[in-house]
């Protein structure tokens, strides 16, 4: 069965965004206005498609070889729930951190909601300590 709208939308924005870097495809997929209610590691959220692209970047940056394969994918209305695996060394320096060269490797999940096509939310739950042991970063205060 072929994936609905939503859930490709989905599914590009793990595997092609976040999983090859690529954010020539955000404004297809999300919207000016987008709101992201994330971990605490992140500051706690993002507001705005560009500030989604500079996350992106920032992770990107400090683990060049991250991967985000799709476990499971449910839509129900005008949300899409995914739940993911995230791979990758920390090579580079990320979340305001000099590179440690340690691997992360953890699951995690999100609700996106829709609207007119493209992301306009997202909620975002994920082992914000297990992130920060295994790649050996000090915690935020």
């Amino acid at each position: 069965m072929a994936d609905t709208a939503q859930l490709a939308a989905a599914r590009r924005l793990l595997d092609e965004v976040w999983g090859k870097g690529n954010l020539d495809v955000t404004h297809e997929l999300i919207a000016e206005d987008f709101v992201r209610h994330g971990p605490d590691v992140e500051g706690g959220g993002v507001t705005g498609r560009e500030a989604f692209k500079g996350l992106v970047t920032a992770y990107r940056d400090g683990l060049p070889d991250l991967q985000v394969p799709v476990i499971e994918m449910f839509e129900f209305g005008d949300r899409v729930l995914s739940t993911w695996r995230v791979t990758g060394t920390m090579t580079g320096p990320a979340l305001g951190q000099e590179p440690t060269g340690r691997s992360l490797d953890m699951t995690g999940q999100h609700l996106l909601r829709f609207a007119d096509g493209r992301i306009v939310e997202e909620w975002c739950a994920y082992d914000t300590m297990g992130l920060v042991q295994q790649l050996g970063l000090q915690p935020p205060a």
